[in-house]
């Protein structure tokens, strides 16, 4: 699994868990909706860590919640 893929999948898993749209979560995280998307369909396939954590913040989890999943330890660093 890529790091991309990765990322748009946890992301989705907490707003599916949160009943959030990706719309309220761009207004409650101050990450623009364009940049969410763009993490999301896999187009940024590195977002900052200060992306990542202002999304975390708009989830309401910290951000070793976010990685902290069996996915994370086997993803290989340079295949992106």
């Amino acid at each position: 699994m890529t790091r991309s893929t990765l990322f748009s999948e946890r992301i989705r898993h907490y707003c599916i868990q949160r009943e959030i749209s990706y719309y309220h979560l761009s207004y409650r995280s101050t990450v623009p909706m364009g940049t969410l998307m763009h993490i999301l369909d896999g187009s940024t396939r590195n977002p900052r860590i200060h992306t990542l954590l202002k999304i975390c913040s708009g989830l309401d989890i910290d951000i070793k919640e976010f990685f902290d999943c069996d996915a994370f330890e086997n993803i290989e660093l340079d295949a992106e």
